[in-house]
């Protein structure tokens, strides 16, 4: 059996490479606001049990989202002028 020690780093290593990714393409802030969405809105909707943590997960990720594509969007369209 493994220790999950021995598991962390490389879990690591794969969402650095995603963050990583996600700023070259210009998508940073959405990719972390989404994430951070899903995890508030799971927080929030298991109070209403497996059904609405499952929701608000999908409703937080699409919140943070749009804010965060938002963001993204307005930063491109300033370095594009640039």
């Amino acid at each position: 059996m493994t220790k999950s020690d021995d598991r962390q780093p490389e879990e690591m290593k794969i969402g650095e490479q995603v963050l990583s990714e996600a700023d070259k393409r210009g998508h940073g802030n959405a990719t972390r606001r989404s994430a951070a969405g899903a995890a508030v809105g799971a927080l929030v909707g298991s109070f209403g049990g497996p059904v609405g943590a499952a929701i608000g997960a999908a409703i937080g990720a699409t919140v943070g989202y749009k804010s965060g594509k938002e963001i993204d969007d307005k930063n491109n369209r300033n370095s594009d002028k640039s």
